[in-house]
């Protein structure tokens, strides 16, 4: 098989592709300087962090699911409190989170 042949990119490669977008999102929202608050830039981020986490870029949707200690549970339960969702139970938000940020809180 060539080198070049088709295949599934590696931890290490979708790792750095999301950076990459992370690093490009930096760069544009910093460019905004004056033109924007800064409320306005963070908040413009942090959207566009969430719309690539969602699949809203080039990169596909990625799974965000809460990953707890294996203590938490019996820790938490017997402090009377809740607790996250172990491995088996995954339970991913992603999906929608860009469309939710500011849903409810008076944005849109």
């Amino acid at each position: 098989m060539a080198d070049d042949d088709p295949r599934v990119y590696t931890r290490d490669e979708v790792r750095e592709m999301f950076l990459d977008h992370v690093r490009n999102m930096i760069d544009y929202w910093t460019d905004l300087y004056g033109e924007l608050s800064v409320r306005d830039r963070v908040e413009g981020m942090a959207f566009s962090i969430l719309s690539c986490l969602d699949g809203s870029t080039e990169l596909p949707g990625f799974i965000i699911s809460p990953c707890p200690h294996e203590s938490d549970k019996n820790y938490l339960k017997g402090e009377g409190l809740n607790w996250f969702p172990e491995e088996g139970d995954r339970m991913d938000i992603g999906g929608s989170l860009h469309e939710h940020l500011f849903k409810d809180k008076g944005k849109d």
